[in-house]
């Protein structure tokens, strides 16, 4: 009668509930991820290793290409620790709160629930299950075959009810509901800072990658099919004297123009001597000096003085 004739026999209901706990589907000490063998969860699980795959990614890259390659190329050596450190401790507690979000038991009705109904017997109303909050009712399950707590509901993919079930999320193949909703709320939140800091910090590089490819930075050139960025060069005579070292290596002229470019600081190159024709050959390396600013002394050596920009530089194919 109190049940509405949805459970006539409570004998026969906590019956039910025996043999569906047999199943292993809701033990009082699991923990570990939901499993079920129906077609969404296994579609579940393949959204699962795509987010997982976005994930090692953006540490590749922001580890290995831009903190590796990047800064390094551009002179700014001092900021790699800091940036690794920042980044990693956010991403690091992403994954973490992934792990967690995924492996934690979302809040199956516990052991205890079952207990409670099998010693309250009929004194517990059981009201029909509708599509909205029933505060302080216990609803019946018949996919499940047992009563079950207020806000608690079946998912369709794991096959079980949950407490306060929020969704089923494919992106960490769980349900969200009252044991792991913490560690799913932490693992937005930090996922979106890591992303921040991750775009925050490379930012300037992407601004300069994007300007030499779209001519927002004048005077730059880009060659289809060879993807080299080149900036005008003026040849002098003498020693850039002022400013710092940003880098300094052993290369050719035209391997020197090409790394100047690519320095946003770097305002010239120069290098001690010269062949009888004015410059060494293409082939010929020498010691160059990058420096963040120019002025010329003395004789002996040769500098090579990165062109102001030019208003009408056009793109080259």
């Amino acid at each position: 009668g109190a049940g509405g004739g949805v459970c006539p026999q409570r004998a026969i209901v906590i019956e039910e509930c025996e043999a569906a706990r047999a199943k292993g589907l809701a033990a009082a000490g699991w923990a570990g991820p939901m499993k079920s063998s129906s077609a969404l969860f296994r579609a579940s699980q393949a959204t699962m290793s795509v987010s997982i795959s976005v994930f090692l990614y953006e540490g590749f890259a922001y580890n290995i290409i831009f903190l590796g390659r990047i800064l390094p190329a551009v002179g700014k050596q001092a900021l790699v620790l800091p940036f690794a450190i920042l980044f990693n401790i956010v991403w690091g507690l992403a994954i973490c709160s992934y792990a967690r979000a995924h492996f934690s038991d979302p809040g199956i009705v516990p052991e205890r629930w079952r207990d409670f109904v099998h010693s309250i017997g009929d004194s517990l109303p059981i009201a029909p299950a509708r599509p909205e909050w029933q505060p302080g009712k216990a609803t019946y399950c018949k996919k499940c075959d047992l009563p079950r707590p207020e806000r608690a509901h079946h998912c369709l993919l794991c096959e079980v009810c949950v407490l306060r079930m929020d969704h089923h999320c494919p992106w960490i193949n769980n349900c969200v509901g009252f044991r792991n909703h913490k560690y799913f709320l932490l693992l937005g939140v930090y996922a979106c800072v890591a992303s921040m800091i991750a775009l925050v910090t490379s930012f300037p590089e992407l601004v300069h990658c994007a300007g030499a490819l779209t001519r927002i930075q004048d005077g730059f050139v880009f060659e289809l099919g060879t993807g080299s960025v080149g900036v005008v060069f003026e040849r002098k005579e003498g020693f850039i004297s002022s400013g710092e070292n940003i880098l300094e290596e052993s290369v050719t002229i035209e391997e020197a123009k090409v790394k100047c470019g690519t320095l946003p600081t770097c305002k010239g190159f120069t290098f001690e001597g010269a062949d009888a024709a004015g410059q060494p050959k293409e082939d010929e390396k020498v010691h160059v000096y990058f420096k963040d600013k120019w002025d010329l002394w003395g004789t002996g050596w040769t500098s090579y003085k990165r062109a102001e920009p030019q208003a009408g530089s056009r793109l080259e194919v």
